[in-house]
């Protein structure tokens, strides 16, 4: 009976199959998460929106109160915040897994696989950070350029970076003699 009730040492096959098949799917769909820096460019533009969505659309206040009041908002960021979860939850699991018998088989593979998932879902997160910053610096490069009345259309090339993004406050101008 001791037996039985003592948690195993190693997963059974079972579960190391269902492992296998979790991590086979996230490493066949790794690429197209990358879509995400998509949806992240243009998060702050449909937050801006959305009161006059629930001014439009009456019933969405309605419906927000059924849901536990939850806002909008917050659930449009899930998406973003389950794809920085993911390689924490991949990490775990291989963590948990242990470091096995030391005899090479399944169990190693196993581990060496959720390993790389989780490095690729890493990976993948750094160029949806890193696309989504672009994105917003070609933003204030826009906005910048239409603060200037438009003056410097070379501003705006694809070529360009935002270097230093600085408020002045000129209290005096002076003249060229």
């Amino acid at each position: 009976e001791e037996a039985e009730s003592a948690p195993p040492e190693q997963p059974s096959m079972l579960v190391e199959m269902h492992l296998w098949s979790v991590a086979r799917a996230f490493t066949m769909m790794a690429p197209f998460l990358k879509t995400y820096s998509t949806y992240c460019r243009g998060y702050t533009r449909a937050i801006a929106q959305l009161p006059a969505v629930f001014r439009a659309v009456p019933q969405l206040a309605t419906l927000q109160a059924e849901n536990g009041n939850e806002g909008l908002d917050s659930l449009l960021i899930r998406p973003v915040q389950r794809l920085c979860k993911y390689p924490l939850f991949f990490g775990e699991i291989t963590r948990a897994l242990g470091g096995g018998g030391g005899g090479g088989g399944g169990g190693d593979l196993l581990r060496a696989e959720l390993a790389a998932v989780s490095a690729a879902l890493e990976r993948v997160n750094g160029e949806v950070n890193a696309q989504s910053a672009r994105a917003a610096e070609g933003q204030r490069l826009v906005a910048l350029h239409h603060a200037l009345g438009g003056a410097l259309p070379a501003l705006l090339a694809p070529t360009r970076a935002l270097l230093v993004d600085v408020d002045l406050r000129v209290t005096a101008t002076r003249r060229p003699t």
